[in-house]
This record gives C-alpha cells, sequence and structure tokens, in this order.
C-alpha cells in the first residue's frame, strides 16, 4: 500500500508538473524576436475572433490560453479597438494589457469622388512612414469604387497593404454586407460591378444627392437609347492628371473629348468598364433609385447650378445662355 501511494504521488507531482509546464509554454513569448507588428482590433470584434487573429500573426502560441487568461484576469472588456504595435518577444499579460491601452492614432479622410491616385498622393503626404504609394497602386489596381470614402483612425506605421485592407474592409461592411444594397442590387438589371461604375459617374458629375438621382435618370434614358452618355467624368478619368497644371479633373479640352479610352464615354457607347473613383453610398443609392424625368441633356454654370434640357435644342440655349 505504501508504495502504490508513494506511486499515487509521483504521478500527481509529474501530472502537476506536466501542467505546469504546459501552462508556462503556452505563456511565455511565441519568440525573442523584438520586430514590432501591426496588429488591428476592429470595433464589435469578439476576443475569439481578437485572440485567432493573434494566433494567426504568431503573436501568441494558443488562443485558448489566451481566452483563459483574459477570463481570469477579468480584462477582455477592458480590450480597445485600434490599432497597436506587438511584438513576438511578449508574454500573454503583456499583450493583454497593451490592448488596453489607448491605441496610438491618426485620422485621414478619404473623399467621395478621389480617383486611386489622389488617395494615394494624399496619404503620402501623410506621417506615415511605412506607406508606400507605389505599392498602394499596386494593390489597388482592381479595387478603383471599391475604396469606402470615409473618416479613419489609422496607426501612423500603417503599411499600403493595412490601408488598402481598410478601405476595402469598409466598402466590403457598408455595401456588399448592407441588407437595403443588396436587395435593391438583385432587383435591379445593372450588376454590382455595373451600379459601382454608374455610381463612380453620378459621384463626379453630381453635385448633391438630389442632382445624382435626377442624372441617373438621364443615363438611364441614354443607355436605353444606345445614345453615348458623353460624360466630361470620364473624359477627364481617361485622359487623367493634366500635364500643365499637375491636376486631376481639369475640365475637358475638345481633343480630350476624342482621346482614344474605354473609358471615354464621348468615343464608346455604354459604360466605362470599371468604376472612376470613390464611391459615397449616396451615389450607390441614386444609381439604384434614379429619379424618372423627360431630361436628355444637363450642364452647370460657373456657380454649380445645374440646369437641365430635354432636347438638344433646349440643351443649346442653356449652353449659349450659362457657359458663353
Amino acid at each position: 500500500m505504501k508504495k502504490i501511494a508513494l506511486l499515487s504521488f509521483i504521478l500527481a507531482l509529474l501530472i502537476l508538473a506536466s501542467a505546469y509546464g504546459l501552462i508556462y509554454y503556452l505563456y511565455s513569448p511565441v519568440s525573442q524576436s523584438s520586430e514590432e507588428q501591426e496588429f488591428t482590433i476592429e470595433k464589435g470584434q469578439t476576443l475569439t475572433q481578437i485572440s485567432a487573429n493573434l494566433e494567426k500573426q504568431q503573436l501568441i502560441k494558443n488562443q485558448l490560453a489566451l481566452r483563459l487568461l483574459a477570463k481570469y484576469r477579468q480584462s477582455g472588456q477592458k480590450i480597445q479597438a485600434g490599432n497597436f504595435k506587438l511584438r513576438a518577444n511578449m508574454n500573454l499579460d503583456e499583450i493583454l494589457l497593451a490592448m488596453q491601452k489607448s491605441p496610438e492614432q491618426l485620422t485621414i479622410t478619404i473623399l467621395p469622388g478621389w480617383r486611386r491616385e489622389e488617395i494615394a498622393e494624399y496619404l503620402e503626404k501623410l506621417d506615415l512612414e511605412e506607406f508606400d504609394s507605389t505599392e498602394f497602386l499596386s494593390l489597388t489596381a482592381s479595387l478603383e469604387g471599391r475604396l469606402a470614402p470615409e473618416t479613419y483612425k489609422i496607426a501612423p506605421l500603417s503599411t499600403a497593404k493595412t490601408l488598402v485592407n481598410i478601405l476595402h474592409r469598409q466598402f466590403q461592411k457598408s455595401v456588399i454586407d448592407n441588407p437595403e444594397i443588396s436587395q435593391q442590387i438583385a432587383k435591379s438589371s445593372y450588376t454590382l460591378d455595373e451600379i459601382l461604375v454608374l455610381a463612380s459617374l453620378l459621384q463626379r458629375e453630381g453635385k448633391t444627392t438630389e442632382e445624382m438621382s435626377m442624372i441617373a435618370g438621364i443615363l438611364n434614358s441614354r443607355l436605353n437609347d444606345n445614345y453615348p452618355l458623353q460624360l466630361c467624368a470620364s473624359a477627364q478619368y481617361a485622359v487623367g492628371k493634366n500635364e500643365q497644371t499637375a491636376k486631376w479633373w481639369e475640365p475637358p479640352t475638345l481633343a480630350d473629348t476624342k482621346f482614344d479610352s474605354p473609358y471615354n464615354t464621348y468615343v464608346v457607347k455604354g459604360l466605362p468598364p470599371a468604376p472612376i473613383c470613390a464611391v459615397s453610398l449616396a451615389a450607390i443609392k441614386a444609381a439604384l433609385n434614379p429619379t424618372p424625368n423627360d431630361y436628355y441633356y444637363y450642364l452647370h454654370d460657373p456657380q454649380g447650378q445645374i440646369h437641365y434640357g430635354k432636347t438638344l435644342e433646349e440643351h443649346q440655349l442653356n449652353v449659349q445662355k450659362y457657359l458663353k
């Protein structure tokens, strides 16, 4: 009996030692690397999602261990949303404490109507040490119109990849995952891609939500009649930056309207092949809900006031009256 008791005691010690060793292993840092990594916690993310992302980014060894420790420390509800600089040589307590501090942030605003190049130029001028505009343009080559124009809080060390993910993820959230928008697109005669193209044209052509809806009705009429859209915004996008003024979106010249490009709706019928700028929800809703009207033409006078015409003759009179 004494031998059995001794063996049981030794076995218990071995189990405790193994358990302690496992706990210590899971608690300890992933590596000795002191290189800082950017880690993003989005608003509304659960501790399960956060811990899974930490494990995926190889900042912790085991997500369950972090969740158990957070529960024991009663720190799960204290974790902040934002961008954090974490290291693989931090233990679980250090990781938890870092995520409870107010994250270092910078406020940026991406405006509706900006093309990718404008976004890149804007970000390039900010104090973002790790941002590379060339990389940003490469990563967004197929994302024109799918980068949400919003105000964001970002980390000063955000990279081009991080920013692309933030802008595109917000587009996914506000448009793709928006039940109202997705239901309207499903009922529309246009595809999602076509709606985004239309919305981008409306974003550049209209100055108010009401104008965008009216112009959407005009563009629908032209598309149904197989009539060229003849939009200044499309010619401006096709030509790009004005060499003399070094600005985007300069009023197109007569030569610009003849510029050979699939984006130039003066020379090509139908919609451009892709969006021409970042689009707001208002522009998307206008594309989905055009205001029915009898107009076929419109222009803005130097004061920004819009004038509509039902016939080419009416439009030409408006040109003479407001633009000459």
